[in-house]
């Protein structure tokens, strides 16, 4: 009725090198997606203390000018 044929030593080298090369490519995708992430999370967080440097330099700024003002009214 049906005819198999038997696989040889190279199919099944193939296969298993396929199924190698299939799982080290889905495993380089994940570590290069999480890699994404993780710059991201970096680039945010870099950028955040950055604008919070910036406002306590004006927040400072501002209240010596207050404090040299009131010193200089008087």
């Amino acid at each position: 009725m049906f005819a198999f044929k038997k696989p040889s030593k190279t199919d099944y080298a193939q296969l298993l090198k396929n199924m190698y090369h299939s799982k080290i490519n889905k495993q380089l995708t994940h570590w290069n997606d999480s890699m994404c992430n993780s710059q991201k999370t970096e680039k945010n967080l870099i950028l955040l203390i950055f604008c919070l440097i910036i406002s306590l330099l004006f927040a400072v700024g501002d209240l010596t000018l207050i404090g040299s003002r009131n010193y200089t009214s008087r």
